[in-house]
């Protein structure tokens, strides 16, 4: 809406005009009684303008009667609020009720973590293991590591291989050598790890191993190395009857390494005799340590960390159900302490408002009177002194403008937001104390749900799940002592 900012003392020169073009014409006559169309257009203009003021004056009185209202609801909705807070269960019956969906499922992660603990300790047990499970942390790794061996011996073996057809003619064999040569080593190598086991026959499988490993890499090697002489005399590689003569002719020569005979037909043989060995050292070395030095310890020791994170995981989520419960509950008695005074802040913006706008209001009305005379007065001055005629009688009169009062709405709304202002601020000495002792209530709550709360209901859920481990086994007495020294 447009504000008053002395639009009609911009008439005065138009106006000063229209005067001097009446009186030219003879107008008004000296008898008239009544002011002319010129004076009731600017009339008309500086009433509008008075609507305007006072239309705007008007708004914020019914801004003034909106805000009561929300009060008045305000005090309603907010003395049930207390009343209903203050009749609430305690905070931890609340928490302890929440926390109640998620029992379930730590119960049965608590059982699966006791299990697997209870496994690993009876494996520790009966081997006798005092150190903790080592073992890498992903077998992605372990698998990298065994393609880099594989490629790298391929791709050498490809150039040894080498024939008339070039290094393609031999890069199928050699992959299919590399492969056998670092598969079996690293196989071996896997099983090795029994020779760790202190009970005999768990050592025997480890030394048969290292037996195995030893005698299959000098004798496949020895294998490929004569297979390679033999190949390089085949006259079509893709031909399998020569690819298979050559193999069978090389296998007795192979032997010979066992007897020390000298198999090497070249120099690039022997070279391919002690790579080979190499890459199969370095394949057996990672099947060994591809795992703990303890068959079946790694995998239970994996069984046990993942049903422990699992197990964590959830009393996470607890911990944090518990803490965010809390918070909520202390976040809402602490908005319903402040709603009062948030409120009563409202209402004097409002009373400030009304006694703002009814200063406004009486400056621009006082404006508006004074600058319609001013313009009413240029316009028969000018007028006066063109025309030869006498003046008509209404030429002393200067009227005033119909200006409604408004020192009584503005005083009536201002009393109602002191009245209202009044019964807040009695309602809030009414349950202030009980609300502030409320939220102490709950800080202590706090402290206790964090502490004593979830260490009790853990261990609640710790008796729970070895209850089901006892029922599960047809046993009704406690748990055997590894069981029960399960942390």
């Amino acid at each position: 809406m447009p504000t008053y900012q002395r639009q009609l003392a911009e008439l005065v020169p138009s106006f000063e005009k229209l005067g001097r073009d009446e009186a030219a014409n003879m107008r008004p006559a000296t008898g008239a009684l009544h002011p002319d169309t010129h004076e009731m257009t600017l009339r008309g203009k500086a009433e509008e303008w008075v609507n305007t003021i006072q239309t705007t004056f008007s708004d914020k009185l019914v801004e003034v009667d909106r805000t009561l209202v929300e009060a008045a609801s305000l005090i309603t909705k907010h003395e049930g609020e207390c009343k209903q807070i203050l009749l609430e269960d305690p905070a931890t019956e609340k928490v302890s009720s929440e926390l109640a969906s998620e029992r379930a499922a730590i119960v049965r992660a608590t059982e699966r973590r006791l299990r697997a603990q209870t496994a690993m300790q009876q494996f520790q047990v009966h081997h006798n293991i005092t150190t903790p499970a080592s073992y890498p942390d992903h077998w992605g790794k372990v698998w990298l590591v065994c393609a880099i061996i594989w490629a790298v011996e391929t791709a050498m073996n490809s150039a040894l291989y080498a024939n008339e057809n070039g290094l393609i003619g031999g890069a199928t064999v050699a992959a299919i050598v590399a492969g056998l040569n670092t598969g079996l080593a690293f196989g071996l190598g896997y099983w090795a790890r029994y020779i760790n086991m202190p009970h005999p026959w768990g050592r025997a499988r480890g030394i048969l191993c290292f037996l195995a490993f030893a005698i299959s890499t000098v004798f496949l090697n020895a294998l490929f190395s004569a297979f390679r002489s033999e190949f390089q005399a085949v006259l079509d590689p893709t031909d399998m009857a020569q690819t298979r003569h050559a193999f069978s002719a090389a296998v007795p020569l192979a032997f010979g390494i066992f007897k020390l005979h000298w198999i090497f037909s070249d120099f690039l043989s022997m070279v391919l005799f002690v790579a080979g060995l190499i890459t199969s050292g370095i394949a057996f070395y990672k099947g060994y340590k591809a795992d703990d030095r303890f068959p079946g310890y790694g995998d239970l020791d994996r069984a046990y960390q993942a049903a422990r994170n699992e197990e964590e995981r959830l009393q996470a989520v607890v911990r944090q159900i518990a803490k965010d419960m809390v918070i909520k509950l202390r976040a809402r008695v602490q908005a319903i302490i402040l709603e009062p005074s948030n409120q009563v802040g409202v209402l004097a913006r409002r009373a400030s408002d009304v006694q703002q706008a009814q200063t406004e209001r009486q400056a621009q009305m006082e404006s508006v009177q004074r600058d319609y005379h001013q313009v009413l007065r240029a316009y028969r001055q000018q007028n006066s002194a063109v025309l030869s005629t006498s003046r008509p009688a209404y030429f002393t009169d200067y009227p005033s403008l119909d200006i409604p009062t408004a020192s009584q709405k503005a005083e009536d709304a201002l009393a109602r937001i002191a009245a209202m202002t009044s019964s807040i601020r009695e309602l809030d000495e009414t349950y202030r104390d009980r609300l502030n002792a409320k939220q102490q209530e709950l800080h202590q709550a706090s402290v206790q749900i964090q502490g004593e709360l979830i260490k009790r209901l853990l261990a609640d859920i710790r008796t729970e799940a070895e209850s089901s481990i006892d029922a599960s086994i047809g046993f009704s007495a406690k748990l055997p002592q590894t069981l029960a020294q399960a942390a």
